[in-house]
């Protein structure tokens, strides 16, 4: 009896054994980046993945033009289940990412595209996941699959289904935090359910509902607010405008009252203020900063 009670224990460590094995660093690495001539997210995150190539040399970054490769990119796109055709898209073996910014420095996935937010931090942590190799065995995409086999975050996806996560790793530990919209727009400043992830293992830790902050949880900073379109609606029709009055003698005819362009002016002016506002109080945290990031956008000197 005791020979087979030892013999179990042998087998059941070296399965624990087999499945903490770290994982490896790949000798080559192909990176495909779904981009658009006319998107300039695009050119950004071509640029930025050019020093990327720089600094992994193991790293090959194949680059899909949708414009001129349309079956290539949404081949692609299938083979990762992205139901949005938007760019730029980039993937790193397992993990997908949609969009590009340089403002943030965190793991957001976006349960809805199926898919990370793409940011300089995360597509750079994910490559040199994957090219040196760590001693984690679950990747930050594992570790947000296996966070939906919970019931509890299931659930609160079944409910959400536009609900975002944010993964950090901590201590041999990821911490997936999951948010649905409201809480990312108005707060509290924790996630609704958050999941600990082993990240030798993948075997579920915890989840529970979060009622204060949790430590180890990134919380992002501000969610893309429709208040942005607005504004960019805003300024691009009133520039249409301009250039539709200025440019047709027509159309002044018809207006019984001229408009100096001193008086187009002031009213840009006022249309600036008036956005200003719409933002600064339409932000999370009304934060001043974020109006002076969204101007830097429009200026072709940044402030």
């Amino acid at each position: 009896m005791s020979d087979i009670m030892s013999f179990r224990s042998m087998l059941i460590s070296l399965i624990i054994l087999f499945l903490c094995q770290p994982a490896y660093a790949q000798d080559n690495l192909t990176v495909y980046f779904i981009y658009s001539d006319l998107c300039p997210h695009c050119a950004q995150e071509k640029s930025y993945l050019k020093k990327i190539e720089s600094r992994f040399p193991q790293a090959s970054i194949e680059y899909v033009n949708i414009g001129l490769q349309k079956d290539a990119a949404f081949k692609l796109m299938a083979q990762y289940g992205l139901n949005n055709s938007g760019t730029p898209q980039t993937y790193v073996m397992d993990t997908a990412f949609i969009g590009f910014t340089d403002e943030t420095d965190y793991l957001m996935y976006s349960n809805k595209h199926r898919a990370f937010l793409g940011n300089a931090y995360s597509i750079e942590y994910v490559i040199e996941y994957h090219s040196r190799g760590v001693k984690e065995n679950v990747s930050a995409y594992n570790a947000v699959v296996i966070s939906t086999n919970e019931s509890l975050v299931s659930g609160f996806i079944h409910n959400n289904p536009t609900a975002y996560a944010t993964v950090n790793l901590s201590e041999g530990v990821y911490f997936v935090g999951w948010f649905n919209r409201t809480r990312l727009r108005k707060g509290p400043p924790y996630p609704n359910i958050v999941a600990l992830v082993n990240a030798s293992c993948g075997q579920i830790i915890d989840a529970h509902y979060c009622s204060s902050t949790e430590p180890g949880v990134v919380v992002p900073s501000t969610e893309p607010m429709y208040s942005d379109f607005i504004a960019y609606i805003g300024i691009f029709m009133y520039l249409i405008t301009y250039l539709i009055y200025s440019h047709s003698r027509r159309v002044r005819e018809k207006i019984k009252h001229k408009i100096s362009d001193r008086q187009w002016l002031i009213g840009f002016i006022i249309l600036l203020a008036a956005l200003s506002v719409l933002l600064v109080v339409s932000h999370p945290k009304h934060e001043i900063n974020y109006l002076i990031k969204f101007l830097g956008r429009l200026m072709p000197i940044y402030l």
